[in-house]
């Protein structure tokens, strides 16, 4: 799958730049699979403490294994972000008018 620009051509051929044609249906498309996703991550956490829970009331001389948070295990996406570059300039000197 070609990354579309915000700013390039829609693909679906109406002539619209994509942020103004199709930008918000298919982050939409996307907000409902992360959506999904993360309540599937979060029934499966509750389901794994619960066991772990259950298994440490069974056998309580024993230490419980770590059941670890969904976002624990997420990594969230690093950006970049743009700086200036760096330049020293000296400073001026002598009088000035």
């Amino acid at each position: 799958m070609v990354d579309i620009g915000r700013n390039d051509p829609c693909p679906c051929g109406s002539g619209k730049k994509y942020k103004k044609c199709c930008m918000a249906k298919d982050e939409a498309k996307q907000h409902t699979v992360l959506e999904k996703e993360w309540t599937k991550s979060v029934k499966e956490f509750e389901k794994e403490k619960k066991d772990a829970d259950e298994e440490a009331a069974k056998n309580p001389g024993q230490t419980p294994k770590p059941v670890t948070h969904p976002t624990s295990s997420m990594k969230a996406p690093r950006h970049n972000a743009p700086t200036a570059p760096k330049m020293t300039m000296p400073r001026k000197s002598g009088g000035g008018a």
